[in-house]
């Protein structure tokens, strides 16, 4: 997919891995200028300050800040799940926040990734989603009252996604779940540039506060058996 970016500039915030990679790459491929900063300890509003002092300006905020890959097999221990849902979230927020004024002066797209299992939790696990259901609903909070200045917020609930050896380890997701989907396999990178690349294409103007999920069709309850 190619969409005209020319001129732009990005910001990719997520743990290192190769679906941010794929991300940045793909918005560099269709003319942004792209900078990658990661989660994890770091104050966003430095890092904000730092890219737009080195770009001049800000379109898209891309944040990688979920995907817990469940295990189907046993429950979560609470303590581990309370544990683990506020990093993730506040670091989200505090990179919104702060790149608010620069996105508003032009039109800006933020897109949120995680798992989609924000959207449907795994019945054997269910916890595992409850970051990404958190930062799903503050997209859709943060639309509302980003909307008004210009800048459009939405989300991308991603199922399994192969890596480049397909036989090899998931990059997110379950294979557990591909005998629970009608299209029987992992999604791939490109399915998910291609999804990113639509949610900030600046002809997508009518999209805010959506959750777009790319799942091969699980959460749509195929062969499920509970």
């Amino acid at each position: 997919m190619q969409v005209e970016l020319e001129g732009q500039t990005a910001l990719v915030a997520h743990h290192r891995g190769a679906i941010g990679d794929a991300i940045s790459a793909a918005l560099a491929e269709n003319g942004a200028s792209v900078s990658v900063r990661q989660l994890g300890g770091h104050d966003p509003a430095a890092a904000l300050k730092l890219v737009i002092q080195e770009q001049g300006r800000l379109d898209i905020l891309v944040i990688i800040a979920g995907f817990a890959a469940p295990d189907a097999t046993k429950a979560m221990p609470a303590t581990d799940a309370s544990a683990s849902l506020t990093d993730p979230a506040i670091e989200a927020v505090g990179y919104v926040n702060a790149a608010a004024d620069a996105l508003a002066k032009h039109k800006g797209r933020i897109v949120i990734v995680g798992s989609v299992f924000g959207v449907l939790p795994a019945r054997l696990d269910p916890m595992r989603g409850a970051i990404d259901g958190a930062l799903f609903q503050m997209t859709r909070a943060l639309a509302m009252e980003l909307g008004p200045r210009g800048v459009r917020i939405n989300g991308l609930a991603l199922g399994p996604i192969a890596g480049p050896d397909e036989q090899g380890p998931l990059l997110a997701g379950d294979k557990r779940l591909l005998s629970h989907m009608p299209s029987s396999r992992p999604g791939t990178v490109t399915d998910i540039t291609n999804a990113v690349l639509f949610l900030v294409d600046p002809e997508t103007t009518y999209l805010t506060g959506d959750i777009l999920v790319v799942d091969g069709g699980w959460s749509a309850g195929f062969a499920r058996d509970f």
